[in-house]
């Protein structure tokens, strides 16, 4: 699964597909290896269908064992996708750490 997500230069589309299906998965290390895949798309294809995989994954994150890695795709996404958002938050919190700290 991993080696599809990382290396896979085929369609991002087929492969976004293939995890969404595998998030769902009985067996929880399947279904939770699907969500970090999710998020490796994001990092190697700079694109998903954000709106289905982030509602997928919020759908998954209740789950007791998928919460953590959830969380982790989900900030893959976000760093993936949204890398001008995620400076200027990466930013901000530095600055309000420093101020804490003072």
């Amino acid at each position: 699964m991993v080696g599809t997500a990382l290396y896979d230069r085929g369609d991002w589309k087929e492969l976004q597909e293939l995890h969404l299906e595998l998030l769902q998965h009985d067996d929880h290390q399947v279904s939770a290896l699907a969500a970090t895949c999710l998020g490796h798309l994001a990092r190697v294809h700079r694109q998903l269908d954000e709106a289905r995989v982030v509602e997928a994954l919020h759908r998954r994150r209740s789950t007791p064992h998928m919460a953590a890695t959830v969380t982790d795709a989900l900030d893959d996404i976000e760093v993936f996708l949204h890398p001008r958002r995620t400076s200027w938050r990466r930013r901000l919190w530095r600055a309000l750490t420093a101020y804490r700290d003072h």
